[in-house]
This record gives C-alpha cells, sequence and structure tokens, in this order.
C-alpha cells in the first residue's frame, strides 16, 4: 500500500516539475486574480448562490434552519459562508481541478498532447468569469477528477459520491466511467450506498428529517418542471453554437481521435449525454455550457495534433481568450445587484454570458 503510495506521488512531483504545466497554471492564476479583482465591488449571486450561501451561513452559524430538499447539506460544509473567500475558495478549487484534468487526460485517456486539452478549458474566458460566481460545478468537478484519479476504491467510491451530491448531473460523466473505465465493479456499489448514507446522515443528523436530495433534484428538474415548456433562454445547445462557436468546431476533432476502444467509448457516450443535456429545454445553461467545455476542450486536442500548425492556433485561441478576461470590464449597474426570485432569469441564470455582452456590446 506505502509503495502505490509512493509511487503515486513520484508521478504527482513529476507532473508538477513539467515546465509547460507550470507555465500555464501560473498563466491561469493571474487571469483569476485579475478576475477577483475586478469583481470585488461586485456582489453578483445568482439565485443558486445566495441559496448556497444562506445553506452555509446556516450550518456555520449552528443553526440549522435553512434547507432545501434537492439540494445536498454536503454543499454547506464545502462552501465558505462570504462571499470574497467563497470565490478565493473557488478560485483555488478551480486550478486544482485543472490538474486533476489534465492527469485524467493524460493517464486515464491516454492522451499524448494533454498540455492541449488543458489549455483549451483552463484558459477558457468563460471558466475565469464563471469563478466570479457561487456555484457548485467546480466543487462537483474538482472531486470527479479526484475520485478519476484515486487508487483506493473506497476513497473513489467517497469522492465521486462527494460529486454527485453536490452537483448530481455529473452522473453524466460518472456512469460512463463505471461502464468503461472503472476495473473494480466494487466502486459502482459503494457509490451507490455512500450517496444515500452521506446524503441521509446529513440530512438527519443536523435538520433532523429523513430526505435524500438527488432523487429530489432530479424530481424537481425533470418531473416537475413542465419538459415540454421552453425556458426563456431557449435550447441552450443552439446558445452554446451561439456564444461559443471556436469550441463547437473543436468537437470535430471526434472524427481524428485516435485512442484505445474503452477510452472512445467513455468519450463518446459522455458526448451523448452532454448533448442529451443541452437539448433539453430547461436545463441550466452554465451546466451544459461546462460539461461540453470539458468534452471539447478533449477533442480539440486532436485537431491539433499536426506540430505544424498546432503552436500557432493554440497562441492565437489563448490570446483571444486572455485578451477578452483583461479587457472585459463590469459594468457599473452591476454593483447593486443580488439575484432574487424577482430578478431578470437571464442575468441570474448565467452571470458570465451577461457579463461577457453587457461589456463588449453596451453602449
Amino acid at each position: 500500500m506505502s509503495t502505490q503510495r509512493d509511487k503515486g506521488m513520484e508521478k504527482v512531483s513529476r507532473k508538477i516539475n513539467d515546465p509547460k504545466l507550470m507555465f500555464v497554471l501560473s498563466l491561469l492564476s493571474l487571469l483569476l486574480i485579475l478576475n477577483f479583482v475586478k469583481a470585488l465591488p461586485y456582489k453578483l449571486l445568482t439565485y443558486d448562490g445566495f441559496q448556497y450561501l444562506r445553506m452555509s451561513e446556516s450550518f456555520w452559524s449552528f443553526k440549522f434552519d435553512y434547507i432545501l430538499p434537492y439540494r445536498s447539506p454536503l454543499i454547506s460544509l464545502l462552501l465558505i459562508p462570504n462571499i470574497k473567500l467563497a470565490r478565493i475558495e473557488l478560485i483555488f478549487t478551480y486550478i486544482t481541478l485543472c490538474f486533476f484534468f489534465y492527469i485524467f487526460v493524460k493517464e486515464k485517456l491516454k492522451i499524448k498532447n494533454a498540455i492541449f486539452s488543458l489549455i483549451l478549458f483552463s484558459l477558457c474566458w468563460w471558466n475565469i468569469l464563471f469563478t466570479s460566481e457561487i456555484a457548485t460545478e467546480y466543487l462537483s468537478l474538482f472531486f470527479l477528477f479526484l475520485g478519476f484519479l484515486t487508487n483506493n476504491y473506497l476513497s473513489r467510491s467517497i469522492y465521486l459520491s462527494f460529486s454527485f451530491l453536490v452537483r448530481p448531473d455529473s452522473i453524466i460523466f460518472i456512469l460512463p466511467f463505471f461502464l468503461f473505465l472503472e476495473r473494480d465493479k466494487r466502486v459502482i456499489i459503494f457509490f451507490i450506498v455512500f450517496s444515500f448514507l452521506i446524503d441521509i446522515f446529513l440530512f438527519s443528523f443536523f435538520y433532523k428529517k429523513f430526505n435524500v436530495s438527488f432523487l429530489n433534484f432530479f424530481v424537481e428538474n425533470f418531473f416537475e418542471r413542465t419538459p415540454w415548456k421552453i425556458s426563456p433562454g431557449g435550447l441552450f445547445f443552439i446558445r452554446f453554437l451561439q456564444i461559443l462557436p471556436h469550441y463547437a468546431l473543436l468537437l470535430v476533432g471526434v472524427l481524428y481521435m485516435k485512442i484505445g476502444k474503452k477510452e472512445r467509448n467513455f468519450f463518446l457516450s459522455s458526448l451523448f449525454l452532454v448533448f442529451l443535456l443541452g437539448f433539453l429545454p430547461f436545463t441550466n445553461d452554465r451546466i451544459f455550457f461546462l460539461k461540453i467545455l470539458i468534452l471539447a476542450s478533449i477533442s480539440g486536442t486532436f485537431l491539433l495534433r499536426d506540430k505544424i500548425y498546432s503552436f500557432s492556433i493554440l497562441f492565437l485561441f489563448s490570446f483571444l481568450n486572455i485578451l477578452t478576461v483583461v479587457l472585459i470590464q463590469y459594468p457599473s449597474w452591476l454593483i447593486e445587484i443580488e439575484c432574487c426570485p424577482s430578478s431578470p432569469f437571464e442575468f441570474c441564470s448565467n452571470v458570465a454570458t451577461s457579463l461577457f455582452y453587457e461589456s463588449l456590446f453596451s453602449n
């Protein structure tokens, strides 16, 4: 056991000492800090973010008087109940998950130029602006990739359960992972058991009630909301094509993928489930964007495998994203914004996209 742990630490140490990896993560850190400083005067709370902070504040003040049946108390445990500190927490979470993402692409998917995938995903202006919001997507992805990379089956089951409880729609990655990349089938059983036990324990011990949040999450999202009623945002797949065309094009890389059968099946089944999510008219656009960006960043690597032009394209791509983050300005009217049920749905549903449009296309 200790020998395996030592070998794992050696691998991580070698990855950290990779100058290309360190350069990308350092550049990412600077952009995140810049965006954080710009966002300091602004609350930028989505309605979900408002709920998460209320839950966390209630939990850490030991009042236990605010909870939502379709949100796990695990969020309260993980989130700092302060807007500015929570943003810092999410920035560190995002940097770490990007590192985990790189290792996953390199080690689990056996993709040689994993650094390309890291650049395409981590430096995306949308991802960087999104760290200003108080959301659960990056916390969920953090535990998702940590679970994928953990060798111990019990630890892997717990981490994947954390990812699932924090954001139940992460099942679109967990299920294909179980089907094609997970060798130890005990993880599936323990994942299900831990998901129920953790949720039931947190609700019963702290809130004195029986509840399973992820079941309520799916009921609330896929049954109680009318499936045929188009939301104000419309089909988010179409909005993705409008807002992030450079990522949409990278999906063409699927046609050039040369990886193992199991890795390919994992990717294609994940892609299918994400596209299905994008066509559902009542889903949240940020959920779809974040997940499609991961897959587009992986497939895009295969479009860039030719060294004659790949670095030129990567440079131009990175430059445009960096320029967007540097030049974007937060409109003054956002200072007073605090999302609540009466606030405009379009703004509260996706602060990052709204900032982009308000900053670059207003006046």
